[in-house]
């Protein structure tokens, strides 16, 4: 149901502490928006004013007397009309803030830090950018009326949902390689005085142990910061003339080592190089099996198919015309819903508890890198198959040919280790 007035800002809080309500409210005052507000102190009673109109903004306390918890925030979500909620929580609800957004909050705000310009900016950010993803999914609703009367409408549809992910995508990426870069620059600083403190201190000190948990959290760190780097554009990869069958096979012997999976690996006949970093394809293929792995947790097979294709004029999404080579993981797991699916390329959203959302992600943006791209069928029950398409390389010297074909003839000869 469309608002009273248009003008204002629907805004629905669902905060059972009146104190809070007070404060938040006073916040909304001094932040100079145009809004109407509405309060509900239960979950159940905000899902009913949900289900009877639409607001544009939910600010949502996850804490509530009849819910708690990412319940709390699901539960809205399910009754939303894709409003755009921001996550209220304390002080000491930082990762359970950290986990609402993976599961579709636009933001999350610290009630006892808030003020009125920070509350101001998140919804206004929040509305933004609810109101592009819907405008998105009305493009996307009319391309499928049109379906019954244009021939290929349904390929013009995946076209243009690989533009939006890509255009998604390249925006967040600039931002996480400016926070990588930016937050690899202080680890380097809190390592370097651990480390200068540690030579000033006997082992045997009463903080020696506390500075080595300390050192070890910088450097698990620093990992997670590698994943950014590789995530946005500052992975830019180092390409060289390669065939990719040796490598997925490595893989897919290191990961499935001691799994209840098994594994089948097939390739065309005379598989056509590409140019790649190696490093970085290997992540991709890595994430790709270790995900088939993590939806069969009681066994059951995983079948890697490499082949090469000649692609036509927008046979699939998001490549260009000429020649790929095609590395299909497919799994014979639990399946994606739709819901899902639609997401799963997306920066930090993740099913799984311990997750962090960055894996498909920043596969999706090192094959893109490499002008390529990574396409997923599922459904639920049905498992899953992710198609990973590489450009064919093409040699500019007698030496990188007689090179491939040497490369290709040892693959030939060796034994195929995916058993």
């Amino acid at each position: 149901m469309p608002t009273a007035n248009p003008k204002k800002i629907e805004i629905l809080l669902l905060e059972d502490n009146g104190v809070d309500v007070d404060l938040i409210s006073e916040h909304l005052e001094l932040s100079k928006l145009d809004f109407n507000i509405s309060i509900a102190t239960r979950l159940a009673d905000g899902v009913e004013q949900l289900e009877k109109r639409r607001f544009d903004v939910v600010l949502l306390n996850l804490t509530l007397p009849d819910s708690r918890g990412i319940d709390t925030l699901l539960a809205t979500i399910e009754a939303s009309q894709d409003e755009a909620i921001i996550a209220l929580t304390s002080a000491d609800d930082e990762a359970l803030s950290l986990e609402a957004l993976k599961f579709g909050a636009q933001d999350y705000l610290n009630k006892y830090r808030l003020n009125s310009e920070d509350l101001r900016r998140s919804i206004l950010f929040a509305i933004e950018r609810s109101n592009l993803l819907r405008s998105r999914e009305a493009r996307s609703e009319e391309i499928q009326c049109r379906d019954a009367i244009v021939s290929g409408i349904t390929k013009q549809q995946k076209a243009e949902d690989e533009l939006f992910k890509s255009e998604k995508i390249e925006s967040i990426s600039l931002l996480a390689g400016g926070i990588a870069h930016d937050f690899n620059n202080m680890l380097t600083a809190i390592l370097g005085n651990i480390s200068m403190i540690r030579i000033d201190l006997d082992e045997g000190h009463q903080h020696s142990a506390k500075l080595v948990a300390a050192e070890k959290a910088a450097l698990q760190a620093r990992l997670l910061t590698q994943q950014l780097l590789a995530f946005s554009k500052g992975g830019a990869p180092s390409l060289e003339v390669t065939t990719v069958s040796e490598m997925v096979e490595e893989c897919a012997l290191f990961i499935l080592r001691g799994s209840k999976v098994k594994c089948s690996i097939e390739k065309d006949d005379g598989l056509w190089p590409v140019d790649a970093d190696k490093g970085q394809i290997s992540q991709v293929i890595n994430n790709l099996i270790i995900n088939a792995n993590q939806a069969m947790p009681s066994g059951g097979e995983i079948r890697i198919r490499m082949s090469n294709l000649h692609v036509r004029h927008a046979e699939v999404p998001a490549l260009k015309f000429g020649d790929y080579v095609c590395i299909e993981v497919r799994d014979e797991g639990t399946g994606i819903s739709p819901q899902n699916l639609k997401k799963i390329f997306d920066p930090y959203f993740t099913t799984k508890r311990k997750g962090n959302g960055l894996g498909l992600a920043s596969s999706y943006s090192i094959i893109t890198t490499h002008k390529g791209t990574i396409t997923v069928d599922s459904s639920i029950g049905q498992g899953s198959i992710f198609r990973v398409y590489l450009a064919k390389s093409t040699p500019t010297s007698l030496w990188e040919i007689k090179s491939i074909r040497s490369q290709e003839k040892r693959n030939r000869q060796g034994e195929d280790p995916s058993g």
